[in-house]
């Protein structure tokens, strides 16, 4: 079994340590997946987490992250969601044969977008699309959910 996600050290102390482990998935239903080549094109160094919200630069056919401010290279145009973690990836540095989901239901609270501002619920100023709907359009359906795995016997 793999846990998707970050584990949060709680309480530490001589012979015990309790951690939480984030056990929800991004991925509920009808994943279908894709691969490319993504970039960092955020000016620093940065950390991508599972559920990044991604576009496709035109201009050199990369994945890079949704951002609804840059206009003509396509990156305010949702292609689909980083479906692994990217760590640490300096600025203008390519990783290739990333994994996104591009289709089927995902978490809506695992959804991340890197520029601020951005949101499921804000119209893109080009498209006049939400997010929401944009991910639609691409087959991907955000849902809300309720864990409560927490509560089971």
């Amino acid at each position: 079994m793999s846990i998707q996600g970050k584990a949060e050290v709680i309480t530490q102390e001589e012979n015990y340590l309790h951690v939480d482990y984030d056990k929800s998935k991004l991925v509920l239903f009808g994943g279908e997946f894709s691969e490319g080549t993504f970039k960092n094109n955020t000016g620093s160094t940065a950390d991508f987490a599972i559920g990044t919200v991604l576009a496709r630069d035109t201009s050199d056919n990369t994945l890079v992250p949704y951002d609804d401010s840059v206009t003509g290279d396509g990156e305010d145009f949702i292609v689909g969601l980083l479906y692994k973690s990217i760590s640490q990836l300096a600025d203008a540095a390519t990783v290739s044969d990333v994994s996104m989901v591009v289709g089927g239901e995902v978490r809506e609270d695992k959804i991340v977008f890197v520029a601020s501002g951005d949101d499921l619920d804000t119209p893109n100023p080009v498209s006049k699309l939400t997010p929401r709907d944009d991910m639609k359009r691409v087959g991907l359906r955000p849902k809300v959910v309720n864990e409560l795995y927490e509560h089971d016997n």
